[in-house]
């Protein structure tokens, strides 16, 4: 099959290949799924700054979708798009890769434009603020996602990934100003929770 057979096929097929080991299905699912999917500026940021490889990146999401028996692939279950899935586990790739370089990265809530935003500090191992700030962060997030998970989802997206209106509108099928529309109703959701 050609790269443009690959691409026309749904998910189900597409995975169904995969599993079958079919050599075009994953040169395909690497070249040109993942790869694009790995180069996000934050990513590509980091790895300049502190000399990772781009190309580990892609070998370490390989790697996580062969491990037992591709597994990850076995429990996905349609009922999203499998490229968002895909991205979830670039993410953690992306996440072992750094900490393999830096070792543990905790994680600092900070307030952006009035809504939480995960930012990277290696500098508060054992601040007792940052874990109580990230604690009652998560906990708005956690009660906003039983809300309203569409606009839990976005939030993430926009502000914790750094991902553009655009890639998320096409990550969730949605018009880039529906996403924003969403983006701004969490934040103020947000706002709403963390003064109950």
């Amino acid at each position: 099959m050609t790269t443009d057979k690959y691409a026309a096929l749904s998910d189900r097929e597409l995975v169904a290949l995969l599993l079958q080991e079919d050599s075009g299905a994953w040169d395909y699912l690497l070249f040109d799924v993942i790869a694009p999917l790995c180069r996000t500026r934050k990513y590509l940021e980091i790895c300049k700054k502190f000399s990772i490889p781009f190309d580990s990146l892609v070998t370490a999401v390989w790697m996580i979708l062969h491990k037992n028996d591709y597994k990850r692939l076995r429990i996905f279950r349609f009922g999203s798009s499998f490229k968002t899935y895909l991205y979830l586990i670039v993410r953690e790739a992306q996440r072992n890769e750094v900490n393999n370089v830096l070792g543990k990265i905790p994680l600092e809530l900070s307030e952006d434009d009035d809504c939480y935003t995960q930012i990277a500090d290696r500098n508060n191992y054992d601040s007792v603020e940052l874990k109580e700030e990230l604690n009652a962060a998560n906990g708005l997030l956690a009660r906003l996602w039983l809300e309203n998970p569409q606009q839990a989802w976005v939030l993430l997206m926009r502000n914790s990934l750094n991902l553009s209106s655009k890639e998320v509108a096409a990550l969730l099928n949605e018009s880039p100003a529906n996403v924003d529309q969403l983006n701004s109703r969490a934040k103020a959701k947000m706002k709403q929770l963390s003064r109950m």
